[in-house]
């Protein structure tokens, strides 16, 4: 089984694309980057915030998930057929 690639590579990249498009668009003349940047650098730090909620919640729905299959892991001796879960 192939791992998930991490979500924060994946922002990153995408991150340094973007970067890498609006300082060539400045270069170009064709945006003003320190006017732009000023003007919205408060939605990187809720694209942040957001981002940090959603792995949060990733993580809180993995660790559940596993303490459920180790629930059922430490209950599975009881499911056999024939078994009522007593020595004899």
């Amino acid at each position: 089984m192939r791992p998930i690639p991490a979500l924060e590579g994946l922002i990153v990249g995408v991150a340094l694309a973007a970067i890498g498009g609006l300082w060539t668009l400045s270069n170009f003349g064709r945006l003003d980057l320190l006017a732009t940047l000023r003007t919205y650098w408060p939605s990187l730090l809720v694209l942040w915030g957001g981002l940090e909620l959603y792995n949060w919640g990733a993580l809180r729905a993995q660790a559940a998930a596993a303490a459920v299959s180790k629930a059922r892991d430490d209950d599975r001796w009881f499911d056999q057929p024939g078994d009522m879960g007593g020595t004899s």
